[in-house]
């Protein structure tokens, strides 16, 4: 069986952006590599100027999701990421070769771009929908209150209201309207087309939504 291929994500924020990055995520990088120790094969780190984030993961399928928990940590300042292709071996496959190409991707496009993906494997028209689709679930936690911001960050935890409820110190009513007002609905469809998308090579289109 031939070696499945790797990945490489890169995170920097976007313009105008008060916090660096190392300080938007100060103390959540360890959480994160645990909780995604399965997907990333080389760990979440910060360069040495605290502004660029790269990962070698194995499972372009989860890619988003990665994407998603770090923008969540990070909130309320905005993230912008690149997702590259890399060959599982050879000089072109190291870890160093993967994070460097990751990071030179996401500088060299338009720093309006949210998302960048450099796959082969998929169509340039499929590129734009899966575009489109991050600027909508973008626009979505722009909406967010911080109660808002934590009730989905519990909620992705506990997986129960009542449970978030107790987390937070609220009711289950607030914590349903708190939901509610993320969207967190639409941006569990908008995260599952992602994910169905990015696990199928030969996937034509990101729609409908589940």
């Amino acid at each position: 069986m031939a070696p499945s291929l790797r990945f490489g994500l890169a995170v920097t924020t976007t313009p105008r952006q008060k916090k660096m990055l190392t300080d938007a995520l100060a103390g959540q990088l360890e959480t994160l590599n645990q909780s995604y120790a399965s997907l990333i094969e080389a760990k979440l780190i910060l360069d040495e100027n605290g502004k660029t984030l790269t990962a070698v993961i194995n499972d372009s399928g989860k890619a988003f999701d990665l994407s998603v928990a770090l923008q969540e940590a990070a909130w309320p300042t905005n993230l912008r990421f690149a997702l590259i292709s890399a060959p599982p071996a050879g000089a072109a496959g190291k870890e160093s070769t993967v994070r460097e190409k990751a990071v030179k991707t996401l500088l060299r496009v338009s720093p309006r771009c949210a998302f960048h993906f450099d796959l082969p494997a998929k169509s340039q028209s499929e590129i734009g929908m899966a575009a489109a689709l991050v600027q909508l679930h973008g626009s979505l936690t722009a909406e967010w209150t911080e109660a808002r911001a934590n009730a989905v960050r519990s909620y992705r935890t506990h997986g129960k209201q009542a449970e978030v409820a107790e987390d937070l110190g609220v009711s289950q009513q607030a914590v349903s309207q708190m939901l509610r007002g993320a969207r967190y609905k639409e941006l569990e469809n908008a995260e599952g087309a992602m994910r169905e998308w990015l696990s199928a090579p030969k996937r034509t289109t990101l729609w409908p939504p589940r």
